[in-house]
């Protein structure tokens, strides 16, 4: 038997009984007007703050006393249409949003519309999200703040709070619906921008939310591409194991980036989960050959126990042991030698790969002059 019932004027009702009464008694003998209209919010869809409960033609505003209602109870439901700010007022209730302050649930309650914008698109949301605010992220979910809506630069709530490193407010956002990948007008992902910001703990929330390891946006790249470049192991191995695939985009790839910026463990790594150690690169460069440029002796090191191909020259005809003697990168020469590479083998022109480097420039130079003499 229903001891409870709100009605709207459109004639939809919520009907409690006993044990919801009772349930709605956050202090013990006092019936919660919020915790009745989070009830009413969830059964009809209707943000708490439009709400207003009307009693014998009063508007209750504070608990009610069990013993001082008289059961059964009609109470009636109006629904307060939601206000749009000016332009000063939006910058207040953004700034409101980011300060925590106590101010920005009685902006919500007036009721301000949630998802108003300022000149940059911004929504209290998004500003909620960047400063990893969870209890202004939760009043704004409950304000009924959409999710989903992007700024001027096509970034969600889900992107600022992945940049950000905010955990909790991330589990807020996704629980309330948020898709992992973003909004598909977004130029980056929620995860790629987790991943470029070094946040594990975002990588890890997006991937148990089933975001796309895989996914490439405006530039084409991947998550992997970007976490091979930035060197971190552990999301290297996140994305791996969530299903991470090492191809080629736009002549790059994983191990090709990461054997360029030095990362020998994230190098290893990849080759255990079968990367092509021969895979080539910007100008026709391996990964061996950029290690050896960069004088990555680590990388180099891994990458010969792999099998590396020694001998593989770039467009150039440069070889990886020429590249490092250009590049002036001694130690990683005397490396490649005692690694059994093959110094004549390895000199692709009349230059002999152990000149320094303003040896060969200077020779360049004289060639382009008879060049152009000639001409």
């Amino acid at each position: 038997m229903a001891l409870l019932r709100v009605c709207q004027i459109s004639g939809k009702e919520v009907q409690l009984d006993a044990q919801d009464i009772v349930e709605l008694t956050e202090t013990p003998g006092t019936l919660s007007i919020k915790a009745l209209k989070r009830h009413c919010a969830a059964e009809l869809g209707i943000s708490i703050f439009r709400q207003r409960l009307i009693c014998q033609g009063r508007v209750l505003q504070e608990d009610l006393a069990l013993k001082d209602l008289q059961f059964p109870l009609d109470l009636q439901l109006l629904l307060i249409p939601l206000l749009v700010p000016d332009a000063k007022r939006c910058k207040e209730f953004l700034a409101a949003a980011c300060q925590e302050s106590a101010s920005f649930e009685a902006f919500l309650a007036e009721p301000i519309d949630p998802d108003v914008v300022d000149e940059a698109g911004r929504t209290a949301l998004q500003e909620a999200s960047l400063v990893d605010s969870p209890e202004a992220v939760s009043l704004l979910l409950e304000a009924g703040a959409s999710v989903e809506k992007t700024d001027v630069s096509g970034l969600a709530a889900l992107h600022r709070a992945s940049q950000s490193g905010a955990g909790e407010v991330v589990r807020l956002l996704l629980a309330a619906q948020a898709h992992p990948d973003g909004p598909g007008s977004a130029k980056i992902s929620p995860l790629r921008m987790a991943v470029e910001c070094g946040h594990f703990n975002i990588v890890r929330l997006l991937l148990d939310a089933k975001a796309n390891a895989n996914l490439t946006k405006a530039d084409g790249r991947t998550p992997l591409l970007a976490a091979a470049t930035f060197g971190d192991l552990q999301i290297v191995r996140a994305l791996l194991m969530a299903g991470a695939c090492q191809d080629t985009k736009g002549g790059l790839s994983p191990i090709y980036l990461a054997a360029k910026y030095g990362s020998a463990a994230v190098v290893q790594l990849l080759l255990e989960f079968r990367a092509d150690k021969d895979v080539i690169g910007e100008s026709g460069r391996t990964p061996l050959w950029v290690a050896c440029r960069h004088g990555h002796l680590g990388v180099v090191d891994a990458l010969l126990r792999a099998g590396a191909n020694k001998d593989l020259a770039d467009h150039s005809g440069d070889a990886p042991l020429g590249a490092a003697a250009e590049a002036g990168q001694r130690r990683v020469v005397d490396f490649m030698l005692m690694a059994g590479d093959d110094l004549n083998k390895a000199i692709t022109s009349s230059r002999s790969p152990l000149e320094p480097p303003w040896k060969r420039r200077k020779q360049t130079a004289l060639e382009w002059e008879r060049t152009v003499t000639s001409d």
